[in-house]
């Protein structure tokens, strides 16, 4: 029998002399239960009594799923006045499951990272060769894998669309950093093929159908968030970000070039790449010379999911900030001379040398020139 269909059960009684039986009735096991009065294995206490008329007890019963490991029938008589009670030889029962196609069409061919896209499955069953409309389960739905990989939701779990009237739709995000082409010489698009899969319990597990999409390969901008340089060790600390067209930072790894008042970085005569990694930008140069307006280009390559990219912003510091300290004067007399001393330094303590320093004193005003330590000296 198959899951869904009608299954006759017929046992057949006779007597020792071979003679049909005409009284008494018959139950049925399967795998040693007893059916219900309600035609199932569970669902009811009282057990289905089959009346036997001439020499035989038969009744139909829906195949269900808990039938579906059912190997062994048997047959019991229960007896009656004029004969003993009597149990069948087991005869094998072979229950099995529906099968089931589908065909799937997708809503966009041409996807955007980050953007909707839906599946629409029509299922129909084709057991024995026959097509018809499928047998309804709550449990039915079908899932999809992209390239190999199971969709899911933020939870971890399985995406899924419940089966309504031999129809299914789903809806899945295209994930950002997906690749949109097979490399980056010859750019040719990258297939990202879907499967999807139907799952019913009165079903084969083996109904399945694929359809395909492409990613557009997403425009990127790059900007600056907080790059700076200190003039006293002319070191540029570049701080920016790479985003996609949607504002987000990129995925994944970049390489970049960096230029510097239109020169490009190089060690032994080569370009530097520099390494991102999910879109930020966070490294240390030295400098050859300060200028106040210094201009930096920053040149991504292409990636199999993003565009390539320049972009160029200026880093401006009209003037450096810096801190002085004095020194402690010990006490002294009148005619006798006393040393000023002191420290000049930047924001970050580096001492700032050959520096000019002005020193007041009863309105007549000296300049000293730091040493190498950022220190000066009057006296």
């Amino acid at each position: 029998g198959i899951i869904g269909n009608n299954l006759r059960l017929n046992a057949s009684v006779v007597d020792e002399d071979n003679n049909p039986v005409n009284n008494g009735y018959v139950i049925f096991k399967l795998n040693g239960i007893t059916l219900k009065d309600n035609k199932k294995l569970t669902g009811s206490s009282e057990n289905l009594k089959v009346n036997v008329s001439d020499g035989m007890a038969c009744v139909d019963i829906q195949a269900d799923l808990q039938m579906r490991h059912a190997k062994n029938l048997t047959a019991v008589y229960a007896g009656s006045a004029q004969y003993s009670q009597s149990r069948s030889n087991t005869a094998t029962a072979e229950i099995a499951l529906k099968n089931a196609s589908l065909k799937v069409y997708i809503n966009k061919d041409i996807a955007k990272q980050g953007q909707n896209v839906a599946v629409t499955a029509y299922l129909w069953d084709n057991t024995n060769k026959t097509t018809s409309y499928m047998v309804n389960n709550d449990g039915a739905y079908i899932y999809a894998k992209v390239n190999g990989i199971t969709l899911r939701d933020d939870d971890g779990n399985t995406l899924k669309a419940p089966v309504e009237n031999s129809m299914a739709r789903l809806e899945f995000t295209v994930p950002r950093g997906l690749s949109s082409v097979i490399d980056c010489k010859s750019l040719i698009a990258k297939i990202h093929n879907v499967t999807v899969g139907f799952v019913n319990p009165n079903y084969y597990p083996t109904a399945k159908a694929q359809t395909s999409f492409k990613v557009e390969r997403s425009p990127i901008t790059i900007k600056d968030r907080n790059s700076r340089i200190n003039p006293a060790t002319n070191k540029l600390y570049l701080d920016a970000t790479i985003n996609d067209y949607l504002g987000y930072n990129v995925i994944g790894p970049n390489k970049y070039i960096v230029k510097i008042n239109g020169e490009t970085q190089k060690a032994n005569n080569k370009p530097i790449y520099y390494k991102a990694n999910n879109g930020i930008i966070q490294n240390t140069i030295t400098l050859s010379a300060f200028k106040a307006d210094t201009t930096v280009e920053i040149v991504t390559q292409d990636r199999l999911a993003y565009h390539s990219q320049r972009q160029t912003f200026h880093i401006y510091n009209d003037k450096q900030k810096t801190n002085i300290t004095i020194n402690h004067i010990a006490n002294t007399s009148y005619t006798k001379n006393v040393t000023i001393t002191g420290k000049l330094t930047d924001i970050y303590n580096h001492p700032l040398a050959n520096h000019e320093v002005a020193v007041t004193l009863h309105n007549i005003t000296n300049y000293i020139i730091t040493d190498a330590k950022g220190n000066y000296r009057f006296t």
